[in-house]
């Protein structure tokens, strides 16, 4: 398994947010998908200035989720459906750490869309909407990653 909760802390993605309006925020913040609804994604992109006192994001931008036995089914259908919903979201990752892949779910300015597969360490991860472009491998290059 390549992928461990290294993640979690943003990594090379929040080291490539550097000086840029957006921030990686971790799982104690929550993102609203509907009025009774809330998810905490494993990993996210806020690019709204933080409130004092609220746990949640006021502009997410960007969602990772790592599948894991316990979650995979919800993250991959029902926590995608929710997020896909939400008017900011523009990228959803969901990182396979058993493959060393990940499905890209971008939407275009006109609303759709459209699904990309990551394969391999030297998968090119692109968000555009945090004009942000890293290897798949840079999630979290603490770790080994199988070939």
């Amino acid at each position: 398994m390549w992928y461990d909760a290294g993640i979690k802390d943003g990594g090379e993605l929040g080291a490539r947010l550097r000086g840029k309006p957006c921030r990686v925020v971790s799982a104690d913040t929550a993102i609203r998908t509907s009025a009774r609804s809330a998810r905490r994604p494993d990993v996210a992109v806020d690019c709204a200035p933080p409130k004092a006192g609220s746990c949640e994001a006021r502009r997410p931008t960007v969602v990772v989720e790592a599948l894991s036995p316990s979650t995979r089914k919800i993250d991959r259908f029902t926590k995608l459906e929710e997020c896909r919903r939400h008017p900011s979201l523009r990228h959803i990752l969901l990182v396979d750490p058993d493959a060393v892949a990940a499905k890209l779910y971008s939407r275009a300015d006109e609303g759709a869309w459209r699904d990309e597969d990551l394969v391999g360490k030297d998968a090119v991860v692109a968000l555009p909407a945090i004009d942000v472009t890293l290897p798949l491998a840079a999630l979290d290059e603490r770790l080994d990653m199988p070939a």
